[in-house]
């Protein structure tokens, strides 16, 4: 059996069975996972034809663990009810017990993106010839200095990207007390200058030099005077890269979105172990998205919630709507860890975004990307449900 994560072979299978049949005469025993996470016990404990029960405080894996080890399974050997897709996201191979629900969430994932794009319009906007992978943001605040009062950019790194012969990188400057960025990019040595982080959640005014201290800004944050400021935009032109300093149209894009959604009064539990964000004001999930971000996970949620409707309308019955749907909403959740304010803009060695949430904790976070969910990248829909599809194979299917 090869390392990893590889799905045993039939023989190892067997044999392993026939290990447990001996062993245990009278019937094999289950196997309870109070913390079943992702369910990689209860599968595992399938195959080898264990009953396999599993709990979990967190809903979000509950439902994970549901789906893999129970919704999907459920699911081999059916063919899917929509019209095949020519270009599907995935593929697990001609004949593929779950190939027709691979199939049919594809197809539907399609639809979703298409009209999520026809609400969203108005909130997406950038020149022709170009599609965004990310807008990069940064909080902001005001220098505590009576005579300066300049809104400082409170930039971690003056660094955009370090790949080696595209490097690119702030140029941070004032001007009659205003701060400008400027994008240099498409250098092939060189570098910024010094960061205005000088410590942690310690920053020097841009402007004047003076100190924006752990304290202050506190105050300020929990006073609702941090802001947010776009501070460059990462772009594909054709199949090149291009770093560059945003425009006025993608600015009023976002200046242009004020309805609330749901999630605006969803409390964070700031008293929570290594909950930093509560420190600085941000106490309901919406003050860890801009507006855009909220709003277009908002309306994801809401297209997947419909699509249940929709498949037993186009002839589906409860069971196949409840995994397409329960596929779809997993990916939404996938979506989201590339779609807050805690997501992370890692400069080498490909300057990409990386998810949120890698560890059980709320950093407070200064700047952040914010991934095009339409953009063909990372951390964009059609990604998040091929990443997705990807389990599939790994499911206990008898």
């Amino acid at each position: 059996v090869s390392s990893g994560a590889d799905v045993p072979g039939d023989t190892d299978l067997s044999e392993a069975r026939r290990v447990l049949a001996r062993q245990f005469p009278n019937g094999v025993p289950p196997v309870l996972d109070p913390f079943c996470g992702g369910g990689s016990t209860l599968i595992e404990a399938q195959r080898l034809g264990l009953p396999a029960y599993g709990s979990d405080l967190n809903p979000v894996p509950v439902l994970i663990s549901r789906t893999i080890a129970s919704i999907v399974p459920a699911m081999a050997g059916r063919q899917g009810i929509a019209e095949a897709v020519s270009d599907g996201l995935f593929s697990l191979g001609t004949g593929h017990p779950l190939q027709g629900l691979v199939d049919d969430v594809t197809f539907y994932a399609k639809e979703i993106e298409q009209r999520a794009l026809e609400r969203l319009g108005s909130a997406y906007s950038w020149p022709a010839g170009e599609t965004p992978i990310a807008w990069l943001w940064a909080r902001t605040a005001a220098c505590p200095s009576p005579a300066c009062g300049a809104t400082t950019p409170l930039l971690t790194s003056n660094w955009i990207s370090k790949k080696g012969g595209d490097l690119a990188w702030y140029d941070i400057r004032a001007e009659s007390g205003s701060i400008q960025l400027k994008v240099v990019s498409g250098q092939t040595g060189g570098g910024p200058a010094s960061s205005l982080k000088i410590g942690d959640g310690v920053f020097s005014c841009a402007n004047c030099g003076s100190t924006l201290d752990g304290p202050y800004l506190r105050g300020e944050g929990k006073a609702g005077r941090l802001g947010l400021r776009m501070t460059a935009v990462v772009t594909m032109r054709g199949k090149r890269r291009v770093y560059r300093e945003p425009l006025a149209e993608e600015m009023d894009a976002i200046a242009s979105i004020s309805s609330r959604v749901e999630s605006d009064d969803v409390p964070i539990n700031t008293e929570g172990q290594s909950i930093r964000v509560g420190l600085y004001g941000m106490e309901t999930w919406s003050s860890l998205m801009n507006p855009r971000q909220e709003l277009t996970l908002a309306t994801f949620a809401d297209l997947v919630a419909g699509v249940y409707d929709r498949i037993l309308a186009d002839g589906g019955d409860h069971e196949w709507a409840t995994a397409v749907t329960s596929l779809l909403g997993l990916a939404v959740g996938k979506m989201a860890q590339f779609s807050s304010s805690m997501a992370i803009w890692r400069v080498q060695p490909q300057a990409k975004a990386e998810a949120a949430l890698s560890t059980h904790n709320l950093p407070m976070t200064w700047d952040f990307p914010e991934v095009n969910v339409f953009g063909g990248s990372v951390g964009d829909w059609l990604g998040m449900v091929k990443t997705m599809l990807r389990a599939l194979p790994y499911a206990a299917l008898g």
